[in-house]
């Protein structure tokens, strides 16, 4: 890293040149929520909140090079059930290189560390878990090199770990490699096929060697209509066992755009890892979103999640299903003043036990500075 740092510190010496990007940034956020099941549970304990959170990003770009560097905290309180009260930071940094007019270098990294009941590795799982001190780091480089007009390359790799300081959670590291070969016969419709490798060790359960390859395309008809299709199959291997599972995978949606609002749909099918449970998981999704300007100050948006999670092993304790139904209306009352209200109703199915849900309501004022 340091090595790295020491070419961007040199190449960002001519910054300013040739971008009209500012190269500081300030948000700071406010906000009130209210949630009528805080713990998600049939018994549904009602909770309001208040939210502060602040991020400070710094570019710096030069012709060859750019580097963002990102700071952000946040904190919320919980008047009726201040067990919940929590604490976020995190800091990233994004790179790119351009050691030719054909290939390119990338790196990023991201640190993240609360105090909290529920990290967003384990929320995007559809579970809340004991108050513990979670850390999580992600880290990942890419090279890409364009062969010809219409063939392009890429290898990347990416090492993600997760640490909590409870007994009851689990500590999980992966890495994953991965090589993307993509030919364009019109800027319209490309059409690619990648195949990754790589290691889970999600913590409590054995490790998995995985493999498998994904093919992908895409289609852009005009301004108005764009779709993508991903076939693939992933086979996971376990250490302990040297016993193997495939599973399908995949992803579609389409995108119409008419006007002032805007229709997205898309599926999906991946295997991750459920850091903190010490488990792999299979996770199948759909989701639906719809937008509309309503002025040049005011947007809505609503959307509709379904998703599915289950232990590919065969275990009951990561199979449930998840569904969000949410609507957002955004003003802006100035460049970079925005006032924003969000709510809808989430359910959550355990296999074999009552489903639970709640039904949530946010109000946030962003205010953004650029200089």
């Amino acid at each position: 890293m340091a090595g790295v740092a020491a070419v961007f510190g040199a190449a960002s010496a001519d910054a300013q040149e040739g971008t009209t990007s500012p190269p500081w940034r300030l948000d700071l956020t406010a906000g009130v929520g209210y949630d009528d099941n805080i713990r998600f549970t049939p018994s549904m304990e009602s909770a309001v909140s208040g939210r502060l959170g602040a991020g400070l990003t710094r570019l710096m770009r030069s012709s060859r090079a750019n580097l963002t560097l990102g700071a952000s905290g946040e904190g919320s309180a919980y008047r009726e059930s201040p067990e919940f009260n929590r604490i976020n930071y995190s800091a990233n940094l994004s790179a790119s290189y351009l050691i030719s007019p054909r290939s390119t270098v990338r790196i990023g990294d991201s640190f993240s560390k609360g105090y909290t009941g529920g990290s967003p590795l384990l929320i995007d799982a559809g579970l809340f878990f004991p108050r513990t001190v979670s850390s999580t780091n992600d880290a990942s480089i890419e090279a890409s090199h364009q062969i010809s007009r219409r063939w392009n390359w890429t290898v990347s790799a990416r090492h993600r770990v997760a640490y909590f300081d409870s007994t009851l959670l689990n500590d999980g590291s992966s890495f994953i490699g991965r090589a993307d070969l993509s030919w364009t016969s019109a800027p319209e419709s490309p059409i690619g096929l990648y195949y990754e490798f790589g290691r889970m060790s999600p913590g409590g359960r054995p490790s998995f060697n995985l493999h498998g390859a994904t093919l992908r395309t895409g289609r852009r008809f005009g301004e108005k209509f764009s779709a993508h299709l991903e076939l693939g199959a992933r086979t996971l291997i376990s250490q302990r066992t040297e016993s193997s599972r495939v599973v399908p995978t995949g992803a579609a949606g389409f995108a119409v755009r008419s006007g002032k609002q805007t229709i997205e749909a898309g599926a999906f099918r991946s295997v991750s890892e459920a850091f903190g449970l010490g488990r792999l998981q299979v996770r199948s999704a759909a989701s639906l979103r719809f937008a509309r300007t309503l002025t040049s100050r005011v947007a809505l948006g609503l959307n509709a999640n379904l998703s599915r999670s289950r232990d590919p092993s065969g275990g009951a304790g990561l199979s449930f299903v998840t569904g969000v139904l949410d609507g957002d209306l955004k003003f802006r009352l100035a460049k970079d003043v925005e006032f924003s209200a969000a709510g809808g109703y989430r359910r959550l199915d355990p296999i074999a036990t009552a489903h639970t849900h709640s039904r949530f309501l946010s109000l946030s004022l962003r205010v953004g500075q650029n200089w």
